[in-house]
Order: C-alpha cells, then structure tokens, then sequence
C-alpha cells in the first residue's frame, strides 16, 4: 500500500465519500490512489476553480467534509498569497 493511499482512506474514515478532482502531473497519484479506493467516488472538473467550487458546494449542501485535489502549481500560488 502506498502513501497516497493511506490519505484517500484518512479522507474517507473522516467522514466523505466524493472527492473533486483536476488532472495534473503534481496531482496523478492522488487521482490514481482515488480511482483504486473502492468506496470514494471521484468527479473530474475541467478548472480548478470548479473543483474548488463543487467541493465547497459539496460540504454545504451536505454534512460532510468538501474535498478537492489540485494540482501542485495551485499549492505554489497559495503559498505566494
């Protein structure tokens, strides 16, 4: 088992089963870890901003944890803000 896999299963033991998601080379991994978890759905966006969107909406409309996986160029903005 991987690392990545272990975060999906904290993702999912903490109370979601969606996760939004984007394509990215800094993000494949979490995406594969995702695809192979047997119990987490997954919905691909096509921008970031509506995959941080959907998972907001997500935790909104629900009583469960939001969860959106980004590429690593995203995490590079935020740090900068």
């Amino acid at each position: 088992m991987r690392v990545v896999d272990y975060m999906i299963d904290y993702i999912y033991k903490g109370g979601t089963d969606t996760v939004f998601t984007v394509a990215g080379g800094g993000a494949m991994f979490l995406n594969d870890a995702t695809a192979v978890h047997n119990k987490i759905k997954y919905i691909c966006c096509h921008h970031k901003q509506a995959c941080a969107m959907a998972a907001e909406a997500y935790a909104k409309m629900g009583e469960k944890i939001g969860v959106a996986i980004l590429t690593k160029k995203t995490i590079r903005k935020l740090k900068q803000l």
